[in-house]
C-alpha cells in the first residue's frame, strides 16, 4: 500500500498529471501492483485557506527560503 500512496503522491503533485506518458494504473501494472488497490485508498481533501497572506509571512517566505526565484 505504500508504494501505491507514492506513486499517487507523485502523480497529484502536478494539475498536468493527463500529460504523463503512462497513466497511474498503467504505471502500477509495471511494477506489478494490482491498480484496484487505488479504489481502497481514502480520499483526501485539504480545505481552502481563508486566511489573507500577510507581509510579515510574504518576507518570512523570502528570508527563510535563500532560493525562492520570481
Amino acid at each position: 500500500m505504500l508504494i501505491v500512496e507514492l506513486v499517487k503522491l507523485f502523480y497529484s503533485l502536478t494539475a498536468h498529471a493527463s500529460r504523463y506518458k503512462l497513466d497511474i494504473e498503467t504505471k502500477l501494472s509495471s511494477l506489478n501492483i494490482n491498480p484496484d488497490l487505488l479504489k481502497i485508498l481514502p480520499e483526501v481533501h485539504y480545505p481552502d485557506n481563508s486566511k489573507k497572506l500577510t507581509f510579515l509571512f510574504i518576507l518570512g517566505l523570502f528570508i527563510g527560503d535563500g532560493e525562492l526565484y520570481l
